[in-house]
């Protein structure tokens, strides 16, 4: 017997369908967004264009509120991407906006300009035609920072910036920021005040670690250190230094910054700075830790480290002492190679 026949004896044959089957539509693409699928590679998706363009919604309208603002996304088109500012340019210009209120302020606060700061360095100092200070009487550096803190002007004595001992001009503005950082209106500190107090065992003990001097303090051109254009100007450098050279600069109505001195034994440094504000006419010391010499240094440290006052400050070895005493820069003590002693 022929196979259909069987095949229909025991049901193994379906009916034919009595209507034509309905031709049908495709079925919309769905989204990766709504399987969560991630079939797409990045480089197809940023080709295809943003994925709510592709049918997913966007994430950042409805939900009841107002959005004025995109995200960004790989998946974005390049040319919008492209389209947008680069970072560098938004970090450089506020930079700029940041550091240039800055440097106006220092510059206008300044109290002394440089031209006129290297001229009276020069006149305080032997190398350069001044009077002896006591110590190796060597050339030194100056820097002077405004009430704000930023060293506003830096100079030394000599021809060129080696002509000084190259340490010394980071310390000249510690000196001063020092110097400037713990004095106030009405009563001044100078560095030379704070040595006995900073000992071991002694109040401020630790203070060289409350303020370390910025790394921006040897940064820059070293051709320029020195100059109107030194690259420390503007700057906030820090520091705390606990020995002479430091003094508060003050006119007759205020504080108005610091003076650094650096580049010779500390007592002689003080004996510098001390000239050096006097010359500048920015020595209206209101007051300091005494009644008639105000922030002068103290020589009452004695063999065993003790300080009378508690803000004495230790010899040096040279003539340094008898020459603040003639200066009014000092009290007590003489040197430790006088005669007197």
């Amino acid at each position: 017997m022929p196979l259909a026949f069987w095949r229909k004896k025991r049901g193994l044959t379906q009916a034919a369908p009595k209507t034509a089957k309905l031709a049908e539509k495709p079925k919309p693409r769905t989204p990766a967004c709504e399987t969560g699928a991630a079939t797409e590679t990045t480089r197809q998706r940023v080709r295809a264009g943003p994925r709510h363009a592709q049918g997913c919604p966007d994430p950042l309208v409805g939900h009841g509120t107002r959005r004025r603002f995109r995200a960004f996304s790989i998946a974005e088109p390049l040319t919008w991407r492209r389209a947008m500012p680069k970072p560098g340019l938004f970090v450089a210009l506020t930079f700029c906006l940041l550091a240039a209120p800055f440097g106006r302020a220092a510059a206008a606060d300044c109290p002394v300009d440089h031209e006129r700061l290297a001229q009276a360095l020069k006149a305080s100092v032997k190398p350069a035609g001044g009077p002896t200070n006591g110590g190796f009487d060597n050339h030194m550096w100056a820097a002077v920072v405004a009430r704000d803190g930023a060293v506003c002007a830096v100079a030394f004595s000599g021809a060129k910036p080696d002509d000084q001992w190259p340490g010394s001009r980071s310390i000249a503005a510690a000196k001063a920021n020092t110097a400037n950082a713990f004095s106030v209106r009405k009563m001044a500190l100078s560095t030379a005040n704070l040595f006995a107090q900073a000992q071991p065992g002694q109040s401020l003990y630790g203070i060289l670690q409350s303020g370390p001097a910025s790394p921006d303090a040897l940064a820059g051109d070293a051709a320029a250190f020195g100059s109107a254009g030194d690259p420390m100007v503007g700057k906030r450098i820090g520091g705390v230094v606990v020995f002479g050279g430091g003094l508060a600069l003050y006119t007759d109505a205020d504080i108005v910054g610091g003076l650094g001195v650096s580049g010779d034994s500390s007592c002689a440094d003080h004996n510098v700075a001390w000239r050096l504000r006097k010359a500048l006419a920015l020595d209206k010391v209101p007051a300091g830790i005494n009644p008639n010499k105000k922030d002068a240094i103290v020589y009452d440290v004695d063999s065993r480290g003790h300080s009378a006052s508690g803000f004495g400050h230790a010899l040096c070895a040279g003539s340094e002492a008898e020459v603040a005493n003639e200066l009014g820069a000092g009290i007590g003590g003489f040197s430790l190679t006088s005669d007197k002693r």
